[in-house]
């Protein structure tokens, strides 16, 4: 992760949060969503918590599925079978330099929608995209049906734009996440100003509504 991101765990953990808490918050608003939710976690919270705990509790707390970034796929399996036994979605990442072989393997284990990532490197805001990302999409796009949702970098509405049609979704992490940060004191506000950031990426997506997700969920 970029240093956006690795801000907001100092932030959360100076704070004290605990991961009951969270899943109790994702429980207590599920009944007032239709969008379904997914989580995004380090295994090491999962091993720590031992993954029948931890799968266990994320479907009690109305998550559809888990992506677990650094779980590599040789040793997702295990993982993978335990979610799906849950009604939980393993949801795996792609990268441009994952070679053949290794993603095959990981078609064969995700489910849900295909993170890709749409950049060698960190997670963070960029300026633009390289236009090889479109090759990249085409290319995954004959090899499987799930939707293609590209993360990493993503910010802007030229990026958006970029991707509409190759991307099925985006996924918006730091850009969403340094808003907070540097959030009004109005909850009201700050979720108006995030609802219209969400809104003019989805209009420069597809006007005619492709899957917009976020990871900061």
């Amino acid at each position: 992760d970029g240093p956006v991101i690795q801000a907001s765990y100092t932030r959360a953990l100076n704070r004290g949060i605990r991961l009951e808490e969270i899943f109790a918050a994702l429980q207590s608003c599920r009944a007032d969503l239709a969008t379904p939710l997914v989580g995004m976690v380090s295994y090491s919270l999962v091993y720590r918590k031992r993954p029948e705990v931890f799968v266990r509790q994320a479907s009690r707390s109305g998550l559809s599925g888990l992506i677990v970034p650094d779980l590599p796929a040789d040793e997702a399996e295990d993982f993978a079978r335990l979610a799906r036994q849950h009604g939980l979605l393993p949801i795996m990442l792609v990268s441009p330099t994952t070679p053949p072989k290794r993603m095959e393997r990981i078609l064969r284990l995700a489910q849900g929608f295909l993170y890709c990532i749409s950049v060698t490197g960190i997670t963070g805001e960029r300026e633009q995209l390289p236009e090889r990302v479109r090759d990249y999409l085409a290319g995954l796009r004959k090899m499987t049906h799930l939707p293609l949702c590209v993360g990493f970098g993503i910010s802007r509405l030229e990026h958006a734009s970029m991707l509409r049609e190759w991307a099925d979704g985006i996924i918006v992490g730091s850009a969403i996440v340094r808003r907070l940060e540097h959030a009004s004191a109005s909850p009201a506000d700050t979720l108006r100003e995030l609802g219209q950031l969400v809104r003019s990426l989805m209009d420069a997506l597809n006007p005619q509504g492709l899957l917009t997700t976020s990871q900061t969920g």
